[in-house]
């Protein structure tokens, strides 16, 4: 069996849960796991208890960052995760909610729980095995515009029918999915880190604390005006690397709901389209091509015209201005992580914003472009959201 670095022995413990559970001949940590501590556990033979897979997911927490051990991330989040693998997969062993998500489309696919642990912080899972994740999937040079398309249009629908769903039952849901300790970390992490990024522009001093306050009220409100926006169970952390794609492209899964919360679908759509947005204009330049950026925008253009005809705001401004700022935030907070570039060579009228770019210390790249459209959006200018989206909103309200 594999030797691995878990904080506790994952084959005690599963023998202790399960007493006929044969021992695995591997326990692997999985990459990607920042959050928290994931392996994967592999057996010889077909395992009854987890509907006759040869493998499962274990994940474990400390009430850290497992990437930043240093930071808070309070086990409430744990806890609320299985509860969202519990609404959302009937299959899931059962914890005590009032209502199930009945998900009519079948293609988009969470994955089980057989397992919560409160007291030891621990959840077992659904392996839902090793896929490309939504942006490798985009820049796949063997991925069409129809597979985008057709991809882009089923998350619409799929995420238009929970967010309806879980609006209209809020008051039942709220009291199990308000995650405090999500509201946490990122306002802590999140929206209160632009302020270094938007301090390389050329704004003056008192334009750059407005903008950050901005941001911070924000983060604090999850809105701009807390008597327009509609209340939803938001998945919390809604990006390309959440998304797998399997094989056959056509089915969509979707991991890791820890952030899973009650709040605001703009916030929720903003997130998501900034990475699309990013991939699609400012994708590294080892990894875009035209071919990639072309199914990025086709992808988002899709997912968000199939979701607005599904989904019903409160009030349908506010929706767009509370996008506006999420997506503004987003992109000035993705700008100083050095993951972007325009795939042309710098042609900046000026001095450009240098940043490290992700992975090296050795080369920088030129963020002057995305730190701009990050500020405008941030700022509320208009015209500005609809040239990021390709789109008309009046068409659309």
């Amino acid at each position: 069996m594999t030797m691995t670095d878990a904080p506790v022995d994952i084959a005690q413990y599963l023998s202790t849960v399960y007493l006929t559970l044969p021992i695995p001949i591997s326990i692997e940590r999985l990459s990607g796991g920042e959050i928290n501590y994931v392996y994967r556990v592999s057996f010889d033979k077909p395992i009854a208890e987890f509907a006759g897979a040869h493998s499962i997911v274990v994940k474990i927490s400390l009430g850290t960052l497992a990437s930043i051990p240093e930071v808070k991330f309070g086990l409430e989040r744990q806890m609320i995760e299985a509860r969202a693998m519990s609404l959302l997969t009937p299959t899931s062993t059962g914890l005590s909610l009032p209502l199930s998500f009945l998900n009519p489309y079948s293609h988009v696919v969470t994955p089980s729980l057989y397992h919560y642990s409160s007291q030891n912080n621990i959840i077992i899972m659904q392996d839902m095995g090793s896929h490309p994740d939504l942006q490798q999937f985009l820049l796949d040079r063997t991925t069409t515009n129809h597979d985008a398309c057709t991809l882009g249009e089923l998350l619409g629908n799929y995420l238009s029918h929970f967010h309806t769903f879980t609006k209209d039952n809020i008051s039942k849901l709220r009291p199990y999915f308000t995650n405090n300790a999500a509201r946490t970390l990122l306002q802590d992490i999140f929206y209160s880190d632009i302020t270094s990024v938007i301090s390389l522009s050329t704004l003056p001093t008192s334009q750059i604390a407005k903008l950050a306050e901005k941001a911070r009220f924000f983060g604090i409100q999850g809105t701009l005006d807390q008597s327009s926006f509609t209340e939803v169970i938001k998945m919390g952390d809604l990006w390309p690397n959440a998304i797998l794609i399997p094989q056959s492209r056509q089915e969509l899964i979707i991991l890791d709901w820890e952030f899973c919360d009650v709040g605001n679908p703009a916030i929720e759509v903003g997130h998501f389209i900034t990475f699309l947005y990013l991939i699609a204009n400012f994708p590294s330049s080892e990894k875009g091509t035209i071919e990639g950026m072309n199914n990025a925008s086709i992808f988002m253009k899709k997912f968000l015209q199939t979701y607005i005809e599904k989904f019903v705001p409160k009030n349908a401004k506010a929706f767009w201005e509370d996008m506006q700022v999420m997506i503004g935030i987003d992109i000035l907070i993705e700008a100083g992580k050095g993951r972007w570039c325009s795939i042309e060579p710098c042609m900046c009228e000026g001095e450009c914003l240098l940043v490290e770019e992700e992975g090296t210390k050795k080369r920088k790249i030129c963020v002057k472009k995305i730190v701009e459209v990050g500020i405008e959006l941030l700022e509320g200018r208009k015209g500005v959201l609809e040239k990021v989206l390709c789109m008309d909103i009046n068409i659309m309200n």
